[in-house]
């Protein structure tokens, strides 16, 4: 009976005896899994002495290699260039030695061939001096030989203290006085005219006196009665000071040919006069009128309207 119920416990179907059995043979593997990848993969033993002289060979190799590289670029740096050819000047050049010359006083501009010949200059020299001149190129002063092509430092000083230049000669050109232009006006010969009795062609004779500024003097005129000083024409309107000062010397003076009776004119004819207002006119009346005739020019000033200077200027266009 109990041997029956033992059976029973065990007793598995056969899916579940082929799952056990996998595992039992998985887990046999695992263990035998360090001894199998010991045996297929050996572990290499590495003693550290071995270690440090594999080190020490890869620094010795490491500074073989960068000696060699040193090497290389200081034989480039000194080794001469294979594929630069040395010119026939530059052989001439460092051949070259200075040249003595035996100069004498000359005249680069006139010294010939022989001349320079005869100093010690080649050929070549002296054919680049000459062709130089032949273009019609000078020398104006001692520095300028130096920047003859081809000439040495050495050559030009030893030749500096013989160059003899003449000095350049200023050309004097006579002098051209500019024709006066045809279309100028011609001034007739200047003449003295009268303020008073002159028109405005003679005033036109005077220097800088044209048609506008003539009308214009003797319309001033006129209305004043005439100049009484030569100096009363600088006054006219629009007049420049600087053309007055011209003709003052050529003006001769006159008499005044119109004067007002101040105590028979009327206040039309007192505003008409350019030194009276039509106020100052209108008081003179008025005055007359109340106080009787003026006698004298000190009695008009007793008006009140005019001043000492307007009493001077009035003077001699005023008759009692």
């Amino acid at each position: 009976m109990i041997k029956k119920e033992l059976l029973n416990f065990f007793y598995h179907f056969k899916e579940e005896r082929g799952s056990a059995f996998g595992i039992i043979c998985l887990s046999f593997l695992i263990f035998l899994m360090p001894s199998i990848y010991s045996y297929l993969m050996p572990t290499a033993n590495i003693e550290l002495a071995d270690f440090d002289k594999e080190i020490s060979q890869l620094r010795e190799d490491i500074e073989v290699d960068e000696a060699k590289k040193a090497y290389q670029s200081n034989k480039k740096a000194y080794q001469p260039n294979k594929w630069k050819k040395t010119s026939a000047y530059s052989k001439k050049e460092n051949t070259k030695t200075t040249v003595v010359l035996q100069p004498f006083s000359f005249d680069p501009n006139t010294a010939t061939e022989a001349d320079f010949l005869k100093m010690g200059l080649s050929n070549r020299r002296v054919k680049t001096i000459l062709n130089f001149r032949n273009k019609g190129a000078k020398f104006y002063k001692n520095e300028d030989f130096k920047k003859i092509y081809g000439l040495t430092d050495s050559e030009y000083e030893q030749l500096a203290p013989f160059i003899k230049i003449p000095p350049r000669e200023k050309k004097i050109y006579p002098f051209k006085s500019k024709p006066e232009p045809k279309f100028a006006k011609q001034k007739p010969e200047i003449i003295k005219i009268d303020i008073n009795q002159s028109t405005e062609e003679d005033w036109q004779k005077l220097h800088g006196i044209g048609p506008y500024y003539a009308k214009k003097i003797v319309n001033f005129r006129d209305k004043l009665g005439g100049f009484s000083s030569a100096e009363q024409v600088g006054s006219t309107y629009g007049l420049k000071d600087s053309t007055f000062q011209i003709i003052k010397p050529f003006l001769i003076e006159s008499p005044v040919f119109k004067k007002i009776n101040i105590n028979t004119a009327s206040v039309e004819e007192l505003k008409s006069h350019p030194y009276l207002k039509w106020q100052q006119a209108k008081t003179v009346i008025k005055y007359r009128e109340n106080h009787g005739a003026f006698t004298s020019i000190t009695d008009l000033g007793k008006v009140g309207v005019l001043s000492d200077s307007d009493l001077e200027r009035l003077e001699p266009y005023i008759q009692f």
